[in-house]
């Protein structure tokens, strides 16, 4: 079958149409039929682009803009909806055409910030943007972190047939009260890692006061970094804000960067 609707046929035939050529030779010349001629030229007579498609293509619109909007805005289509916005007569799949994108997934959970705390942020962005490179050699990121033997924090997803749901290589292996934990914690630097050090029991202001005598001390001896060039960084956890154990970095006589409530995490031993 002979294609006609392609953008130099539109421009000929609406052209021969509009000389009043006969449909016989339009169709020798083009190809394809009377009927085909026919529908071309009504649907791009006056046009000046024969290019792109036609408005009136297709299945006419149900839901305007306006009701688009609305519908992407609300929970659910219909939750929330004032009396008239929508077409009563509208199908409900008809409006789930245009939120399904939209509802796929849920909402995140995230601190709440006020604007006090959102000034404080941008007071640390702006007093730190003018740092170079040369000044970030001597940030020492740190971070602790727990790792089970058995249990996975979070969801596994894995790609299965229909009725392999127990197969032994789409399950997940799980003991009672989750099996061991290891927590460690230890410090980045520009000059490599410090001592990872295993956290025995819960870590309190105390023990984090122990492990930074005994390790943090250490690896800054054993990566040959003074204590006045290092800038302690951490995700202003409050064993890290304790009483103790600031009063312990100030007789150390190592510098931190004063981090605003309820920060966003920047560490990047998150991704180590």
């Amino acid at each position: 079958m002979t294609v006609l609707d392609t953008p130099t046929k539109r421009a000929c035939i609406v052209a021969l149409k509009d000389a009043n050529t006969p449909n016989t030779k339009i169709q020798a010349k083009v190809g394809g039929s009377v009927c085909q001629i026919n529908r071309i030229y009504k649907k791009w007579k006056g046009k000046t682009s024969f290019y792109g498609r036609t408005p009136e293509r297709g299945r006419k619109a149900i839901l305007t803009d306006r009701d688009v909007r609305h519908s992407l805005h609300s929970s659910y289509p219909f939750a929330s909806s004032s009396p008239g916005s929508i077409p009563i007569s509208t199908r409900t799949h008809s409006v789930d055409n245009f939120t399904r994108p939209a509802a796929v997934d849920r909402r995140r959970n995230v601190p709440l910030i006020t604007k006090k705390n959102h000034m404080k942020q941008w007071n640390l962005g702006r007093d730190h943007r003018d740092w170079t490179p040369e000044m970030w050699r001597h940030a020492q990121f740190a971070d602790e972190s727990l790792y089970t033997v058995f249990k996975v924090r979070g969801i596994e997803w894995c790609w299965r047939r229909p009725g392999e749901a127990l197969d032994p290589h789409n399950t997940t292996k799980t003991v009672k009260h989750d099996g061991r934990k290891v927590a460690v914690c230890g410090v980045m630097t520009s000059d490599g890692l410090d001592r990872l050090v295993r956290i025995e029991g819960n870590l309190n202001a105390p023990l984090l006061r122990d492990i930074m005598e005994d390790n943090y001390l250490g690896s800054l001896t054993d990566l040959k970094i003074s204590r006045k060039d290092a800038i302690y960084m951490h995700d202003n956890n409050c064993k890290h804000k304790s009483k103790l154990v600031q009063r312990w970095f100030a007789e150390k006589n190592i510098s931190q960067v004063e981090w605003p409530p309820s920060s966003p995490d920047i560490n990047i031993q998150e991704h180590v």
